[in-house]
C-alpha cells in the first residue's frame, strides 16, 4: 500500500510514536485529506482501515474492520453531500444563528470574609475546612 502524506511527513507505523497518542479519527482525517481530489471524500478500502488501525496501534477484528469501513464510508458520503450544497459565496460559519457573548461588567466586588467563606462547610477548624483523611494514617 502506498504511504499517505500527512502534514509533509509520510504516514507510517512510527507516526504514533512521533506524535504520541493519535486518535483513529484524526488519522482518518489526515489520510482522507491526503487523498481528497476535486472536493470529494473518497471511500475507504479494507486495506486502509487496517492501515489506520495499525497507525493507532489498535488490533481490529474482521467484524470491526467491516463495521468501521461501512461507518467511515457513510461519513464520507455525508461530507460529500454537504460539499455539494456549500458554495464559495457563502461565508464559513460555526453556527447559523449569530451569537454574541453577553458578559457581565468586569467590576471588582467585595470578597467574602474568611468566616463567610467557611460558613457553608460542614466542619471547620482554625480557619480551615476539615476533611476526613483518605490516605494513610496518623502515626
Amino acid at each position: 500500500m502506498r504511504d499517505s502524506i500527512i502534514a509533509g511527513r509520510a504516514a507510517s507505523r512510527e507516526l504514533s510514536a512521533i506524535g504520541g497518542h493519535i486518535s483513529l479519527w484524526n488519522m482518518v482525517n489526515c489520510v482522507s485529506h491526503s487523498r481528497v481530489t476535486l472536493g470529494t471524500m473518497p471511500t475507504f478500502s479494507r486495506e486502509e482501515i487496517v492501515h489506520l488501525g495499525d497507525l493507532a496501534r489498535i488490533a481490529l477484528t474482521d467484524e470491526e474492520i467491516t463495521r468501521l469501513q461501512g461507518e467511515l464510508n457513510v461519513i464520507a458520503d455525508s461530507i460529500n453531500k454537504v460539499q455539494e450544497v456549500a458554495s464559495d459565496d457563502v461565508a464559513p460559519t460555526a453556527n447559523p444563528v449569530p451569537l454574541e457573548a453577553y458578559l457581565r461588567p468586569d467590576v471588582p466586588a467585595t470578597p467574602l470574609t474568611q468566616s463567610e467563606a467557611l460558613a457553608g462547610g460542614p466542619k471547620t477548624e482554625a480557619g480551615m475546612f476539615v476533611a476526613p483523611r483518605i490516605l494513610g494514617s496518623e502515626e
